[in-house]
C-alpha cells in the first residue's frame, strides 16, 4: 500500500511538473506503467500459455532494465515493444546517464487465475 502511495504520488508530479526525473523518479514510474502495457498479453488457460521476457526501456541515453516478467508465449515481442512505447512517454523528462538494473529472484512464468504471472522460484 506504502509503494502503490508513493507511486501515485510521483506520477502525479511528474504529470504537473516538467522538470527532470531522478534516474530512481524515472525507474519508478516506468515500472508504474508495467500493468497497463501487459494486461492485454496476460490472459492464459495454463502454465504453458505463458513465458517470461525481462522488460527493458531505452531513452536516448539512459536504459532501465526490469526483474522478468510474463506474458502469453505469443505476444512476448509485442508485450516488450507496448512496455517500451509507455516508458517512452518518461524518456522525454529522464536525467541523462540513468543505467538501472534489477537484482531479482529466479523466476517461472505460470498462469495464476487465468493471467501469466512470474512467480519467484525462491
Amino acid at each position: 500500500m506504502k509503494r502503490t502511495l508513493v507511486l501515485g504520488a510521483l506520477l502525479a508530479l511528474s504529470a504537473c511538473d516538467a522538470s527532470p526525473l531522478s534516474c530512481m523518479e524515472a525507474d519508478l514510474a516506468i515500472s508504474a506503467r508495467f500493468e497497463e502495457a501487459l494486461a492485454p498479453h496476460r490472459a492464459c488457460e495454463v502454465d504453458a500459455d505463458c513465458g517470461l521476457f525481462s522488460p527493458r526501456v531505452e531513452c536516448a541515453d539512459s536504459q532501465f532494465a526490469f526483474c522478468p516478467s510474463s506474458a502469453r508465449t505469443d505476444s512476448l515481442e509485442d508485450a516488450q515493444r507496448d512496455v517500451q512505447a509507455l516508458g517512452e512517454a518518461d524518456c522525454v523528462r529522464v536525467s541523462p546517464g540513468c543505467v538501472s538494473s534489477a537484482t531479482c529472484a529466479p523466476a517461472t512464468a505460470e498462469c495464476v487465475e487465468g493471467v501469466c504471472r512470474a512467480v519467484s522460484s525462491l
